[in-house]
């Protein structure tokens, strides 16, 4: 008997948060060095359980200040980055969308692992050590 496939489940961020920025969905930059950590709960559609992925924003211009930084150079080389050409906030939700959208999973497991490719995990050390 062929087993039947599941159709693939959709992923949807539940809130955003940058700890860098209060109320990130309406900050507007004063210049082209944007550099931020921002935190998503991004969950299966249409339930509430979510976890916790990072990734930074940034422009070419933030970026490039950051690895002048000494101490962002190293959250620069481990963290995710999501670098956009011209910075709105449209813009990160359009991509980050674009992202789930393209993540094709059919459980839980499915989704960490897709997502770690993109996104920092709030677990992704111990994961990865029980990997192993």
């Amino acid at each position: 008997m062929k087993k039947k496939k599941s159709t693939p489940l959709k992923l949807q961020v539940q809130h955003y948060h940058s700890p860098d920025i209060d109320h990130i969905e309406q900050w507007v930059p004063n210049n082209d060095n944007v550099y931020y950590h921002l935190e998503m709960a991004i969950g299966l559609q249409d339930e509430q359980r979510a976890d916790l992925y990072f990734v930074i924003i940034a422009t070419p211009a933030g970026l490039a200040e950051a690895r002048q930084r000494r101490s962002s150079f190293q959250s620069v080389i481990h963290d995710r980055i999501i670098v956009l050409d011209d910075y709105a906030w449209e813009h990160v939700v359009a991509r980050i969308e674009s992202i789930l959208d393209s993540v094709m999973i059919h459980d839980r497991q499915d989704s960490l692992d897709e997502l770690l490719h993109h996104f920092s995990w709030e677990y992704e050390r111990n994961h990865l050590r029980n990997k192993d």
